[in-house]
């Protein structure tokens, strides 16, 4: 059946969910395993979108946690069979339309991709773009990808993947961070704050800058005892990979009608001093024809700030 059609967001829901979600520039952009996998953009403002446009997963059933950087949008996809061990990070422009980016694509083989976050940054010899990707299902492996510096996403010359790999299906990242690396020496998370918990997040994470250039990591996550939780690492991607990451804050969040970070959530920078996150519901509701979605934001937030807050 195709998803959504004239009766709704229609799935099986023991298995075919809503993984992913962002909103920007007056979209909310969700990813679902049904009917083969899809990315879905819904047209609105604050607190109401309406559907607007569907673009299939295209080959790879199950499409991961998303994040956008201005008109992309970017998102992790693999297959269900176990035999199909492929995956892929694609880009999508939205808007009135989902079109595919091809030259900005990510593969490898043998790998899942389950989740996704990308930034830009300044170093010493220009801007470039980071993106980092979960590979593990329980969130225990980040494997990092970054682009030359000086191109834009829209030039053709600007990729993820070494310029020996280009064309080929086996991209090799950039660096890759384990948790592991972090067990086998814990004087490496002695600075962690406000605890020294790594939640693995397997479903949801985004990166972010600021203005002096610093990269951070977000990941978001359900804890076992049913608590939503944003945690916040500063990311130094040059590091070794013990010091990679380092624990600044966290953040409870308290989600509503059926919301979690267990399914999907991603962030967005929306001034100078406010942050947004955002999360969805594993199902839809109201006989398949609305999905739940929460933003957590500050009463000043310049794009959410007017929307009403739930206390």
């Amino acid at each position: 059946m195709p998803i959504p059609d004239q009766n709704g967001f229609l799935f099986i829901p023991s298995r075919n969910h809503f993984q992913g979600i962002a909103i920007r520039d007056q979209y909310a952009l969700v990813t679902t395993s049904a009917a083969e996998g899809a990315i879905i953009a819904a047209k609105g403002y604050q607190d109401k979108f309406l559907l607007d446009s569907v673009q299939p997963a295209g080959g790879f059933g199950h499409p991961g946690g998303v994040q956008t950087l201005g008109s992309y949008l970017a998102v992790p996809v693999y297959d269900h069979p176990s035999h199909d061990r492929r995956a892929e990070i694609r880009f999508y422009k939205y808007g009135s339309q989902i079109e595919l980016v091809d030259h900005l694509t990510i593969k490898r083989r043998d790998k899942r991709f389950y989740c996704v976050g990308i930034t830009n940054c300044t170093g010493a010899d220009g801007e470039y773009y980071l993106l980092a990707v979960v590979t593990h299902n329980e969130g225990d492996v980040i494997e990092f990808y970054r682009t030359e510096p000086g191109l834009p996403l829209s030039d053709r010359r600007c990729s993820f993947v070494k310029l020996a790999e280009r064309g080929g299906d086996d991209h090799t990242p950039y660096k890759t961070w384990t948790y592991q690396a972090v067990q086998q020496h814990p004087e490496n998370v002695a600075d962690w704050q406000p605890d020294q918990n790594w939640g693995g997040y397997p479903n949801s994470i985004s990166l972010l800058a600021d203005e002096a250039g610093q990269v951070y990591f977000l990941g978001l996550h359900r804890s076992d005892s049913g608590k939503d939780w944003a945690d916040l690492f500063v990311l130094d991607i040059d590091a070794p990979e013990g010091k990679m990451l380092r624990k600044l804050a966290n953040f409870h969040a308290i989600a509503n009608d059926g919301a979690s970070f267990r399914y999907g959530g991603s962030a967005l920078v929306t001034s100078k001093t406010t942050l947004s996150i955002f999360t969805c519901a594993r199902n839809a509701e109201q006989n398949d024809q609305e999905l739940s979605l929460n933003v957590f934001h500050t009463p000043h937030d310049p794009i959410f700030g007017r929307m009403p807050l739930t206390v």
